[in-house]
């Protein structure tokens, strides 16, 4: 099945350390990313994925506009996890 390319329109951006960046860099090739992921994800759907299990874990009150499964980031990281 190709993927799906869809054109997001907006941009997150924030100012790390040297050593803050190796660590995410070295979380995304654990094994427990592996484990987690199905694979070993990209940077983007790391930091994606990690947003998501924060927000469904601790304020899931707002993913109640998610019910239908319209958000695109949510539906590859579902997707993911199934593979």
């Amino acid at each position: 099945m190709p993927k799906t390319k869809i054109q997001y329109s907006n941009q997150i951006k924030f100012n790390a350390s040297t050593q803050f960046v190796d660590y995410i860099r070295q979380a995304i090739v654990s094994n427990e990313a592996k484990d987690k992921f199905g694979k070993y994800p990209t940077q983007t759907e790391f930091i994606r994925g990690v947003i998501y299990q924060w927000i469904r874990k601790q304020t899931p009150h707002i993913l109640i506009d998610d019910l239908k499964g319209g958000v695109p980031e949510i539906i590859e990281h579902k997707k993911l996890k199934k593979k």
